[in-house]
């Protein structure tokens, strides 16, 4: 196991790097200076028992969480590939939440609404 072979904070660092592959954040995380965490990452990233235990660690976070990098382009390519557009009914109305694809709703991050009141004068 690659893990074996790493200090506290090298292990720290592959724990950090795995969740969005910034090398210079995550040695920060691990703990290594400010000043020299691009250095260390750089370094860090070049050495075979970490690129093992990184992979380890990726291939445990997918098959637990069912998540592989097929599976996140995929999502990544709803959002891409989607239009306000395939929301609406004409250019004003909204379809229903109901009548979206499960894809369009993957891609709507908030829903907020406004309710205007008018009042007429009747003077």
């Amino acid at each position: 196991m690659a893990a074996d072979e790493l200090t506290g904070k090298q292990k720290r660092f592959c724990e950090e790097y795995i969740f969005d592959f910034n090398g210079a954040r995550a040695a920060r995380a691990a703990g290594y200076s400010e000043d020299t965490a691009k250095e260390i990452a750089s370094e860090n990233l070049t050495k075979p028992n970490i690129q093992a235990y990184i992979k380890e660690l990726e291939e445990d976070l997918g098959k637990t969480a069912g998540i592989s990098r097929l599976r996140v382009l995929k999502e990544h390519e709803k959002m891409a590939f989607s239009s306000i557009a395939h929301l609406h009914n004409t250019w004003i109305q909204r379809k229903e939440f109901e009548e979206l694809s499960d894809d369009q709703k993957a891609c709507i991050a908030e829903l907020s609404y406004q309710t205007r009141v008018e009042r007429i004068n009747k003077g």
